[in-house]
């Protein structure tokens, strides 16, 4: 085997319900069952669970010492992601060119200008004079020699130029992405110019652009009328409203237009003037993150897989297919590799929300949820559930050569562990419905989480879960006798214990090797497969 000892055996985490819960047979210290195993782990496991902090960690024993280590590999791994993230800025910056096309024109003039004669052009012509001129006003320079005074300043002009080009280029981008006329033609012949805007657009977009390219070409959202805003107030209402109180929002309406209304729309376009979207972070914030009701039928919605075929009934080898797809997907994303979508192959469509598809969850509040993104991936794991049990299965592995990801057949062997560990030893009665709060009422979950989840093993287990790439259910039922819309609804809340709604995608294997996925609006994916015990996939956080 290629993993190490550590590494045969997947990382098995237990919450505690002791304080959750009467105590039962389950909760005796003599118990030797798993939650035996979460008392236990609350002490002699405080280490780890201080571990997963962060770089700089805190180390404590049960006799209440603690140290503070630093973990080098941790921080150079940090370091050299902030170098990438720093870089691709860069790039996003100067796009359509690259560091190296930039570096290369920028270095071709300077060696042109340096080696043309004094008479000529490139040293005295109109731009030349310029130049001198802004040389002028920095007395140091004229202490440096004069052919490393011409490199420097061909150096900045070039520069300058290229940015020009870069903001050129997008701001002719953006002005033709303001057209939206394509959107109401009707089928048939397409009219001349907007064949022409097409190709102007289309070769403005290059070749092979990376995922965050365009997002500074992306034209602001509008803001619309305020006359029109109200009118289609009107509209919405009329239907819900009799006739004297619809008469009275009318005046209402105009009341707003003439008084206070033309200080709100004004406030809104000086917002939009800095933002590129007026609406999103309030929107997220007091519409998405503000309910208190559960996501699980408010928030989440599912989709299914075909219906008639299935590549395999062997659980543990299908899960062990997608998981790897599915990081491999994220590769892509974390790295900026995936081209952004273009409707048509022409007219690019923001990329902003990818970045939250993995490494991100929902976290509840008293008063409103907020979203956590992890950017700095140094662990990629995934949390892997089956039975009630929670595993940290690692995605990422040193060997000689230094660190890669995990092979298929590796994968394979790890969920075949699982499922037979789960199988032998499940999570008791109660505690195998851990994931059950996350369906909770927002306000209730953040009060139970503040007050059991914030210290020992149900703090580490609960940071485990929610930091993990994203999770895969290993599910153990064979729902044989539902028909479709049966498992359409068993998708939607599982057994009401199992399924954790805060995650952004989810994918679960039923054991009739179906593959199902649900989603948490940031991303979220669920599966069922037919085949003997099939395992739940990728759950990505909200």
């Amino acid at each position: 085997s290629p993993f190490t000892a550590s590494q045969r055996s997947c990382a098995r985490t237990l919450f505690s319900l002791a304080a959750l819960c009467p105590p039962t047979a389950h909760h005796r210290k003599d118990s030797q069952g798993p939650v035996a195993m979460a008392e236990a782990a609350a002490g002699a496991r405080l280490d780890a669970a201080f571990n997963v902090r962060g770089d700089v960690a805190l180390h404590g024993d049960r006799d209440g010492n603690y140290t503070i280590t630093v973990n080098p590999q941790r921080l150079l791994r940090k370091f050299y992601r902030s170098l990438f993230r720093l870089n691709r800025k860069i790039q996003n910056t100067i796009w359509p060119f690259t560091p190296g096309l930039w570096a290369l024109g920028c270095s071709g003039f300077v060696a042109r200008v340096v080696t043309a004669p004094s008479t000529s052009w490139w040293r005295s012509g109109s731009l030349a004079n310029f130049l001198w001129k802004v040389d002028s006003a920095f007395p140091w320079q004229k202490r440096l020699p004069t052919n490393l005074r011409v490199a420097w300043l061909s150096f900045t002009a070039t520069a300058i130029g290229l940015l020009g080009i870069s903001v050129v280029q997008r701001s002719l981008m953006r002005l033709l992405l303001n057209y939206h006329g394509h959107m109401f033609l009707t089928r048939g012949k397409v009219p001349l110019h907007v064949k022409l805007w097409s190709g102007v657009l289309k070769v403005l977009g290059g070749t092979h652009p990376s995922l965050y390219n365009f997002q500074g070409c992306l034209p602001t959202v509008p803001v619309p009328p305020l006359k029109q805003t109200c009118d289609k107030f009107l509209r919405s209402v009329k239907p819900l409203l009799e006739d004297d109180k619809y008469k009275e929002m009318e005046e209402k309406c105009k009341e707003f237009i003439a008084k206070d209304g033309w200080k709100c729309q004004l406030y809104l376009k000086f917002r939009a003037m800095y933002k590129r979207s007026w609406l999103w972070d309030w929107w997220e914030t007091y519409v998405y993150l503000k309910g208190e009701d559960p996501i699980m039928i408010n928030s989440n919605y599912y989709i299914m897989d075909g219906y008639q075929w299935t590549p395999t009934k062997h659980q543990a080898a299908r899960t062990a297919s997608l998981v790897l797809e599915a990081d491999g997907f994220k590769k892509l994303i974390d790295y900026e590799q995936l081209e952004p979508v273009r409707q048509g192959g022409v007219i690019p469509w923001c990329m902003k929300q990818y970045e939250r598809l993995f490494d991100t969850t929902r976290v509840p509040g008293r008063s409103g949820d907020t979203i956590e993104h992890y950017d700095v991936d140094l662990e990629r794991y995934i949390a892997v559930c089956r039975k009630g049990v929670w595993y940290k299965v690692p995605l990422l592995i040193k060997d000689k050569k230094g660190y890669r990801s995990l092979t298929l057949p590796e994968l394979e062997k790890q969920f075949e562990r699982i499922i037979k560990d789960a199988d032998a030893k499940p999570a008791p009665e109660n505690e195998n419905a851990i994931a059950a709060l996350t369906g909770w009422r927002r306000n209730w979950w953040a009060e139970v989480r503040e007050r059991e989840f914030d210290r020992g093993v149900n703090d580490f287990s609960l940071t485990m879960v929610e930091r993990a790439a994203f999770h895969v259910h290993l599910a153990s039922e064979n729902p044989k006798d539902l028909d479709e819309q049966g498992q359409a609804r068993m998708l939607m809340r599982g057994d009401g214990k199992s399924l954790w709604f805060e995650i952004a995608t989810r994918r679960e294997d039923w054991n009739r090797r179906r593959v199902w996925a649900g989603i948490e609006r940031g991303a979220r994916m669920e599966g069922a497969e037919r085949g003997r015990a099939e395992p739940k996939e990728p759950c990505l956080v909200a």
